[in-house]
């Protein structure tokens, strides 16, 4: 049996991502250094292991960001960039509800909110 595929995700979208900064990723020694992406390791003629370790460390398997550090730095820069977002003022797309705020609930059921 096979699985269907699923398409028009946000994430097969590359426009979506086009302000985002790169992901940095710190090597086990504490070097910090950009991820060039899944896309770019594999067309690279590089053994794809050397595109997770920094470079001071090229080749060095002791350096090598492992794939559980790889995955909990990415949640990391994730979870930054929510608060990122949610740091800002929230702005009603509604001609008719003016100003901006930073309630996610509207004033009606905001009592019933979680803050």
């Amino acid at each position: 049996m096979s699985l269907p595929q699923v398409t028009g995700s946000l994430l097969d979208d590359d426009a979506h991502y086009t302000s985002c900064a790169p992901l940095t990723l710190t090597a086990p020694n504490g070097t910090p250094f950009p991820f060039a992406g899944v896309r770019a390791l594999l067309r690279s003629d590089a053994p794809i292991e050397y595109g997770l370790n920094p470079p001071d460390a090229i080749g060095d398997p002791e350096q090598a960001v492992s794939a559980a550090r790889l995955a909990n730095q990415a949640v990391l820069a994730a979870r930054a960039l929510v608060v990122q977002y949610y740091a800002g003022d929230l702005v009603s797309d509604d001609d008719m509800a003016t100003g901006s705020g930073r309630w996610v609930c509207p004033p009606a059921v905001a009592a019933g909110c979680a803050v």
